[in-house]
């Protein structure tokens, strides 16, 4: 009888233990695999001729954000074709991966070589 009395004594120590051994600081210090979230696709629009090309974002193989013009330029204006639009697509794929917003400036756009300022 005293030593089942002992044994669970020393129970709540040894949950004790136990917890502190799996602090969540340990945790944050385990390699996190990178993995993309958010990938882009280049589309072109069924029975299109102008303004075809565009990139569609998927969220885990769900469909996200349809763009078949180019973002940050006023009007309509379609991409110049598939390079383009995969292009821009990947930057935006690659912003929202990194949690920020995937809004696309002029800026970006002339740097990437889809306008030209």
């Amino acid at each position: 009888m005293q030593n089942r009395l002992i044994t669970i004594k020393y129970i709540p120590l040894a949950i004790a233990v136990f917890l502190t051994g799996c602090s969540t600081n340990d945790a944050a210090k385990l390699p996190v695999a990178n993995i993309p979230v958010y990938t882009s696709l280049a589309v072109q629009r069924d029975g299109k001729t102008t303004g075809a090309w565009g990139y569609v974002i998927l969220k885990n193989d769900k469909w996200m954000i349809q763009q078949f013009t180019v973002p940050a330029l006023e009007g309509n204006k379609p991409f110049a074709g598939r390079e383009a639009a995969a292009i821009t697509g990947s930057l935006v794929a690659e912003k929202l991966n990194n949690g920020k917003n995937p809004g696309i400036t002029i800026a970006e756009l002339d740097s990437l070589g889809i306008i030209k300022k």
